[in-house]
């Protein structure tokens, strides 16, 4: 049997263990499953044979799966290093070297989060080029995406939908990146993320839906590009009141006229907020 060959049936062989629930089952090579990660993800211990490291390898680009191997877990944190600082050089010749784009740090920390989390546009790129996963979660569920909104990263939001990126994705707190973007008055990103085909409704977990979170901010433009889209002028929050009884509440004329202009409903304020 050729090492390609063999290389081959390794991985089918791994492939067929992951989808097994049973724990820390050998196979032929002396690699291990050792455990299942509250993700979901699959750890092994890496593999004791040469002619089994390039399947490894491969298998290992999975998003869910993490490495115990301490080689592989040194050139790995590497990569987030450099990633995190921006070293798009660097990214790229640890990427070139065999660093694995989408290969976790046993702290769950991966490359493209770290770059979309510091900034650093340039080392994003390398990654996106090499294969990262623009829909990839952190340990709270937050995508890059998600993350690039919240912090008012317009030209990372641009390049992510550019590749792909699911503009409805849910953090664990039911979050998504619109809902981050309306929430902070981020407006060319809210404005990016509806072109995308955004959900106006989606509320967070705790019942809250765009239009009102920007209303409630007092961010004018944003809710306009939010009713532009479609949102729903109407839209109740958690607390069961309207985004014009935010904007009058605010004081917000030019908020309060959009809204009306748009179609809210004037019988659905309070006395209090009209007195």
């Amino acid at each position: 049997m050729t090492r390609s060959t063999s290389d081959t049936i390794f991985a089918a062989i791994l492939l067929s263990v992951a989808a097994l629930p049973t724990l820390a089952q050998d196979n032929p090579s002396g690699s291990r499953e050792t455990g299942r990660v509250p993700d979901g993800g699959i750890v092994f211990s890496g593999a004791s044979r040469p002619a089994v490291a390039g399947s490894m390898r491969t298998l290992l680009t999975e998003p869910s799966i993490r490495s115990t191997d301490r080689a592989v877990d040194a050139q790995q944190l590497q990569l987030v290093e450099a990633a995190r600082t921006g070293d798009a050089a660097g990214v790229a010749r640890l990427l070139a070297a065999g660093a694995l784009p989408n290969l976790r740090l046993p702290d769950g920390r991966l490359p493209v989060m770290a770059a979309v989390e510091s900034g650093n546009f340039e080392a994003l790129r390398e990654l996106v080029d090499r294969g990262a996963d623009v829909n990839v979660k952190d340990g709270q569920g937050n995508t890059p995406l998600a993350t690039a909104a919240l912090r008012g990263q317009t030209r990372v939001v641009r390049f992510l939908l550019k590749h792909g990126a699911r503009p409805d994705g849910k953090a664990d707190n039911g979050a998504t990146p619109l809902l981050n973007a309306a929430l902070l008055g981020r407006t060319e990103i809210v404005r990016l993320l509806m072109a995308a085909g955004a959900e106006p409704e989606i509320r967070n977990r705790d019942g809250w839906p765009a239009l009102v979170l920007a209303a409630r901010g007092g961010h004018v433009d944003s809710l306009r590009a939010l009713l532009d889209g479609g949102a729903d002028p109407n839209a109740l929050g958690k607390d069961g009141l309207s985004a014009l009884y935010w904007a009058i509440y605010k004081r917000s004329r030019p908020s309060a006229e959009a809204l009306v202009k748009a179609g809210a409903d004037l019988g659905a304020l309070s006395l209090e907020v009209l007195d």
